[in-house]
C-alpha cells in the first residue's frame, strides 16, 4: 500500500501513478498548463512539493521540450555541480554504481569523449597523480601484481623495440655524457647527491618513435624528469648548457 500525496488515502502501489498521487485525485483534478495553455489531469504533471498545489507548473510535454533547450541545460548543470560539491561522497558512490552496472555504455560515451578532450583530460589526470603521488604508485602496484601477464608483455614489446634501436652506448661513452653534464639532470639541474635513486639514460626521441640507442639520442635525467617526460621529444641538452665538472 502507498499513500497519496493529495488527499493522504492508501491505494494500491499498483495502482500508483508516476506523480504519486492515487488514481481518482491524478484523473478527477484538473490544472491549466500555463504554456500550452490546455487544461489536464494532475497525471499529466510531475509532481513538485514546494508548489502549494503540489505539481509542477509546466505539464510533462512541455517541461520535456523545456529540458532540450540550452537555458535549462545550463540551469541542470550549475545545479548538478553544486550539489556534488556538497555530497561529494554519495556523488561518488552513485558513479562508482553506475559505472559497474554499464561498462558497455561508458566505454562507448569514452570512445566519443576522449578524442574531443584529449589535452583536458591528460592536464587533470597529471593533476590528480602530483597531488596523489603515494595512491598512484599503490594503484600501479595493485594493478602489477593483479594483471602479470600484461606487464610480461609490455617488458618483452619494450625490449623488442629497444633491440630495433640498435646497439646502444659503450660504458666510457655513457661516462664521458656524465661527466659533460655534471653528473646532474638535465632538467631539473640536481645532482644524483641529492636524489633518492640514481640518474637514468634517457631516450631523447623515443624508442617508441623510432628513437635509436646511440649516444648521440641520449641525455642524463633523474627518475621524476624521465617519468614527466614519457614519449614526448624533448631535448634538454639545447635547453640548459651542459657545465662541465
Amino acid at each position: 500500500m502507498a499513500t497519496c500525496y493529495r488527499c493522504k488515502r492508501e491505494f494500491d502501489v499498483l495502482d500508483k501513478p508516476k506523480n504519486g498521487w492515487c488514481t481518482e485525485c491524478s484523473t478527477t483534478v484538473t490544472k491549466v498548463c500555463p504554456q500550452c495553455h490546455l487544461t489536464l489531469p494532475a497525471s499529466q504533471f510531475h509532481r513538485k512539493s514546494g508548489k502549494k498545489s503540489g505539481l509542477q507548473s509546466q505539464c510533462k510535454s512541455c517541461h520535456k521540450r523545456y529540458r532540450k533547450t540550452a537555458e535549462a541545460k545550463a540551469k541542470s548543470s550549475a545545479y548538478s555541480m553544486r550539489w556534488q560539491r556538497l555530497h561529494r561522497d554519495r556523488a561518488r558512490a552513485t558513479n562508482r554504481k553506475w559505472l559497474a552496472n554499464h561498462p558497455d555504455k561508458f566505454k562507448e560515451y569514452w570512445k566519443k569523449y576522449y578524442p574531443l578532450n584529449r589535452d583536458a583530460v591528460i592536464a587533470k589526470g597529471r593533476a590528480w597523480r602530483k597531488r596523489h603521488h603515494e595512491r598512484n604508485l599503490e594503484g600501479i602496484r595493485r594493478w602489477s601484481e593483479q594483471n602479470p601477464d600484461k606487464v610480461k608483455e609490455y617488458a618483452r614489446k619494450r625490449n623488442l623495440r629497444i633491440k630495433a634501436g640498435g646497439p646502444g652506448p659503450t660504458d666510457a661513452e655513457v661516462l664521458e655524457l656524465f661527466n659533460r653534464c655534471g653528473n646532474r639532470c638535465l632538467c631539473c639541474g640536481k645532482s644524483e647527491s641529492e636524489l633518492s635513486h640514481p640518474l637514468q639514460l634517457d631516450h631523447v626521441v623515443p624508442v617508441v618513435l623510432g628513437g635509436v640507442n646511440a649516444i648521440e639520442n641520449r641525455q642524463i635525467l633523474c627518475k621524476k624528469c624521465n617519468s614527466a617526460k614519457s614519449r614526448k621529444v624533448i631535448d634538454y641538452r639545447q635547453e640548459r648548457k651542459e657545465v662541465s665538472r
